[in-house]
């Protein structure tokens, strides 16, 4: 497909952490995502709330 080809080419690499968490008996989840492309990568945080699917708290940055 053109776009598996697409991101083989950019070579991502993409690192992951979910931890789970139970505040006020919730379901919380913390994922912490990083994609890398050479040099230069993003670093994003998202904290949800799984029984009412709304994100608490997002986070994103840029080197």
């Amino acid at each position: 497909m053109k776009g598996e080809s697409y991101f083989k080419t950019l070579s991502f690499q993409v690192q992951y952490i979910i931890d789970w968490f139970l505040v006020a008996k919730k379901p919380i989840v913390l994922i912490f995502l990083r994609l890398r492309r050479g040099l230069s990568y993003v670093d994003a945080w998202l904290l949800l709330d799984i029984s009412f699917g709304k994100t608490i708290y997002s986070h994103c940055r840029f080197y």
